[in-house]
């Protein structure tokens, strides 16, 4: 909530003003006089002007977090003069909508309410937090409008700055959600766009295929009339190279986007165009949406009651946050990760380990969130071959078996299982009747994309079934310290046992945390 500035904001405003987090973009923190200056600055604004950087506090507790408001810069630059809206947030409350929220109302208060033609905002270049902000309220950057900062030298690395521009109309066109009746016309210009882009790709070897996606690619579905197509490359780093490319085509380039898995781009934005017309995503062909959103196409094709459901769903949305896009999207993600689920499970498989998933497994191995407490240290396709050489079905020499878990033809997962009666663990006390029908588990969703979206629930119990029906406890050994891995297998029904001290592959001692399922469903 903004509100009129408090003599009692003042201490938590200096004491914000101090953290070099929150100032990291500036030239220095400031003092406490300065910070009680912009105070007093922001009073006399709104006196003078009606309008000001506001206090910004939470609605639920009156808690002060920081300001967001409008001013007139005090310093002459080519887009002068200006409104700016601009902000700060005290970091404990960062990545909470707080910043964006404001602004969005501030926005809307600055044509609506103050009837300003045109509101600007500016950071220095390195602050693509900020920029997100600027890009998530609908403002839009032009690259000939960047200027060095009058206030600062020339080769100071804060001079350069980025500017960011909206007027009414703008707001209105990009912000607003309107879902139109199918058009046959859809399709017919995805595929002419499809076929442009193979064109103009023609010579670049990263890039794997292109598919329509999206409401617009279900036939009798109402939607956005913004056609979304997907572009998947072997390598994102390697796919940079398509940044300027599709600049060239017309396309403007998300680089602020927050979500590093792909690559984000729109045509027809203002003012660029009148409205949008197109999205490109440029991702892996591994990444979970260029696999799953053709699967969910394909779902909705298929079943007209859940596309009836999905339809009656966009409508209510788009009625509810017809100026909030990012609220419309996010309100859609618990449908459509149930009907993903259902798309998904019947193209699941598991393949018996052989040496041509070893380059698969290192790539997995040597992931980030792998590495944390499964494979722990950077791999070689060497340390991949000496470890598993003697596992894969051909050779046969050890009682642990490893799957590939497959969704259709992309290796997403990777599982290992082993009798416990051949690989107990030190220190546990199971029965000798529990050890005859145990199987211990190693289980990881290699694909990093497709964490969070229970897909690892899914495969899990689907190996569960097809293969290990024969045990009647499964058994796995979390370290301690992974608590993600813990509640994972405790949604799964895992029980928590004991816990067992080891050393880790590295000869470190660790603790583990026991955890047994009774599979009740097969006796």
């Amino acid at each position: 909530m903004i509100r009129p500035w408090k003599d009692s904001d003042i201490p938590e405003f200096a004491q914000m003003n101090q953290d070099p987090d929150v100032m990291e973009f500036f030239p220095s923190c400031s003092t406490p006089e300065e910070s009680k200056s912009l105070v007093e600055f922001c009073k006399a604004h709104m006196v003078k002007h009606g309008f000001g950087p506001f206090a910004v506090e939470i609605k639920k507790t009156h808690e002060f977090i920081g300001f967001v408001g409008l001013s007139y810069p005090d310093f002459d630059a080519p887009f002068m003069p200006a409104v700016e809206i601009g902000w700060r947030i005290a970091k404990k409350h960062w990545n909470q909508g707080y910043a964006t929220e404001a602004a969005r109302f501030v926005l809307h208060e600055a044509f609506e309410k103050f009837n300003l033609k045109e509101v600007v905002s500016f950071t220095a270049m390195p602050n693509k937090k900020s920029m997100r902000i600027m890009e998530k309220i609908g403002m839009v950057r032009d690259l000939k409008d960047d200027f060095d900062h009058p206030k600062l030298d020339k080769d100071h690395w804060l001079c350069r700055h980025v500017l960011y521009r909206m007027t009414k109309e703008q707001l209105i066109a990009q912000d607003s959600i309107q879902i139109e009746k199918y058009s046959e016309h859809w399709p017919v210009l995805a595929q002419q766009e499809i076929t442009n882009l193979e064109k103009l790709f023609s010579d670049f070897s990263c890039v794997m295929g292109s598919q329509h996606i999206g409401s617009t690619a279900i036939p009798g579905l109402s939607a956005k009339p913004i056609i979304d197509l997907a572009i998947g490359v072997q390598n994102l780093e390697a796919a940079k190279i398509l940044i300027p490319v599709l600049k060239d085509f017309g396309y403007v380039y998300w680089d602020a986007n927050p979500d590093t898995t792909k690559y984000f781009f729109a045509k027809g934005m203002p003012p660029f165009g009148s409205k949008r017309t197109h999205h490109i995503h440029v991702m892996e062909v591994t990444h979970h949406d260029w696999l799953v959103r053709p699967l969910f196409r394909d779902y909705l094709k298929e079943n007209l009651e859940t596309k009836k459901a999905y339809e009656a769903l966009k409508l209510k949305l788009a009625s509810e946050f017809e100026q909030d896009r990012e609220a419309y999207t996010s309100s859609k993600t618990a449908f459509i990760r149930a009907i993903n689920l259902k798309a998904i499970e019947p193209k699941l498989r598991f393949e018996f380990l052989e040496p041509k998933h070893f380059e698969i497994l290192l790539k997995f191995f040597n992931e980030p969130h792998v590495q944390a407490f499964f494979s722990l240290r950077a791999w070689t396709l060497d340390d991949i071959k000496n470890k598993y050489a003697e596992r894969v079905l051909e050779n046969n020499k050890s009682s642990i078996r490893s799957w590939m878990a497959y969704l259709d033809q992309t290796p997403i997962g990777f599982i290992q299982a082993y009798p416990v009666k051949e690989h107990p663990w030190t220190g546990q006390d199971f029965t000798n009747d529990f050890i005859d029908h145990a199987c211990g588990i190693d289980f990881l969703i290699g694909e990093k994309t497709f964490l969070g979206r229970k897909i690892g629930t899914l495969v899990f119990n689907k190996f569960a079934e097809d293969y290990l029906k024969n045990y009647k406890f499964l058994v796995v050994d979390p370290d301690i310290k992974n608590q993600p891995g813990i509640k994972f297998f405790s949604s799964l029904g895992f029980e928590k046992n004991k816990i067992i001290e080891a050393k880790d592959a590295l000869g470190r001692e660790r603790e583990y945390q026991l955890m047994i399922k009774n599979q009740k469903e097969f006796y």
